[in-house]
């Protein structure tokens, strides 16, 4: 990160349910990842800000949506990580 503080990071998994399976808040700009993330068949794309996705802040402020459940980063496959990594490093 440019400006060295630590960020914020909240990662979301629906449990496979869907083939962008893991929404990733990065501060405030969120992405959609599969598990595959840095593959050319995986996905990981930037969805918007988090004021501009009313799901995601739903989930954040504990109301219902479709996001899966607040997992730890670690509990995440390495591929992912990594791509949060690169996502980190980019901004």
């Amino acid at each position: 990160m440019i400006n060295n503080q630590v960020p914020n990071i909240r990662v979301f998994d629906n449990g496979g349910e869907t083939f962008d399976r893991y929404t990733v808040i990065i501060n405030t700009s969120v992405y959609g990842m599969s598990i595959n993330a840095n593959s050319p068949q995986g996905f990981n794309q930037y969805s918007g800000e988090l004021d501009e996705l009313i799901a995601v802040e739903d989930a954040i402020n504990g109301k219902p949506h479709n996001m899966g459940k607040e997992i730890p980063i670690l509990d995440l496959p390495l591929i992912v990580r990594l791509a949060i990594g690169e996502r980190l490093k980019n901004s």
